[in-house]
């Protein structure tokens, strides 16, 4: 039996007591006090039942002073929303309970469980999705900018000063060399060079000559000709050449002339120049764009693939390291304190929506049977201390009576 059913009934004896017991309430001292008790713990009862409907409802239809809860609605609601947000659901209250739990250890059973497979394909949706829906033309446009604004001006000059610093000339050196040695090879053979020396040479040979006979004479006994020298110029170009490919004389000597021209003024300034004008937000973005468009677009795949493995990798790292979860431990509490901090007043904004969303009688329902029982042991109480108050009333007043009878 519920307590509403007991007060009921409690309420019905009462009432049937009191209306058995009228005829001999006045015929005996037992009968009027088994009488006046009933009547009283009807009072009570009614009294009291009047008084707990009133929190609800109309008893009797009667309007005034009742349905206090829907009459009053506000402030109640108001006093709720702010015992159970601000008292009840605090941060203090709220992250004492947390702090008593292993936040890691719950992420590990999670991440060991059959769900890790979920986890990983939610990744891989995550991957393929942020790669394919950025917008990497408004990117390139943000970005441009600032890489724009560090290659202008003295950045553009330091930019360069380092970059003609940094450039291995041995390196260079040591690959131009062939690469020289193989096109002053290919000018020797060129017939058109060989014409151009020729005549050249044989210019050279008529102006020494001049209007001696001597020297000419001599020249011609010694067969000193510009095809003669041609083919010792060619030998001696020859032998330098194949001298340099077997040593490195050569690339040092190479390799500081190429120091001293990259490090010249002159190429400073004309790779400053260079660095400037390339440096325009139009250039970088056009460059930005296409790099994002080919490295992250068109090979999401490749990195969808890259990361889903790296992810899985930490994961599985995370899983047996100690370290890694205490320092997420304290992470995610830390983390959780400064939301409820800024964010406390969606607590109290739930429970206000939700208590604003019930209506008049949605409400009684929600409230009543939470205080039902305490509610109705009132009228049963009130039955109770009644009928016994009456009875007390009734023995006072009869030993009243026979004293002042006497």
């Amino acid at each position: 039996m519920n307590k509403k059913t007991m007060a009921g009934t409690a309420l019905g004896i009462s009432l049937l007591g009191a209306a058995s017991t009228a005829p001999i309430s006045t015929g005996s001292f037992l009968g009027g006090l088994v009488h006046h008790g009933f009547l009283a713990a009807s009072i009570g009862g009614l009294a009291d039942w009047f008084a707990v409907t009133a929190l609800f409802r109309k008893p009797l239809g009667i309007s005034y002073r009742t349905e206090i809860l829907t009459r009053n609605r506000q402030r109640i609601m108001q006093a709720v929303v702010d015992f159970a947000g601000n008292d009840l659901l605090n941060e203090d209250n709220i992250m004492q309970y947390v702090e008593q739990k292993n936040l890691s250890e719950m992420l590990v059973t999670y991440l060991e469980s059959n769900e890790r497979k979920n986890i990983m394909n939610n990744i891989d949706v995550i991957i393929s999705e942020t790669l394919n829906s950025l917008d990497y033309e408004m990117l390139a446009k943000k970005i441009a900018p600032v890489i724009s604004a560090q290659l202008q001006g003295k950045q553009a000059e330091i930019l360069a000063s380092n970059l003609t610093k940094e450039i291995p000339v041995d390196i260079v050196a040591r690959e131009m060399l062939p690469l020289l040695a193989d096109i002053v090879r290919k000018l020797l053979d060129n017939e058109d060079i060989e014409i151009i020396i020729k005549e050249n040479l044989a210019q050279v040979l008529h102006d020494y000559e001049g209007n001696g006979a001597g020297r000419a004479f001599v020249m011609g006994l010694i067969g000193l000709d510009a095809n003669s020298l041609w083919k010792v110029l060619r030998e001696k170009a020859e032998d330098f050449l194949n001298n340099l490919d077997e040593g490195d004389s050569a690339i040092e000597f190479l390799s500081s002339q190429l120091t001293k021209i990259i490090q010249s003024e002159s190429v400073n300034k004309t790779l400053t120049e260079y660095i400037s004008k390339s440096a325009e937000p139009a250039s970088i973005e056009k460059i930005i764009f296409e790099f994002l468009d080919k490295q992250l677009h068109q090979q999401s795949e490749h990195w969808q693939e890259y990361i889903g493995e790296l992810a899985e990798e930490k994961l599985t790292e995370f899983s047996r390291n100690k370290e890694w979860q205490a320092i997420a431990d304290r992470y995610i509490k830390e983390w959780l304190r400064g939301q409820l901090r800024s964010n406390h007043h969606v607590i109290t904004g739930m429970i206000e929506e939700r208590l604003a969303a019930l209506s008049d009688e949605e409400l009684v329902s929600f409230v009543e049977p939470k205080v039902s029982d305490d509610l109705q042991m009132i009228r049963i109480n009130g039955s109770i201390v009644g009928g016994m108050a009456g009875m007390a009333l009734f023995i006072i007043t009869y030993l009243a009576g026979q004293v002042l009878a006497k």
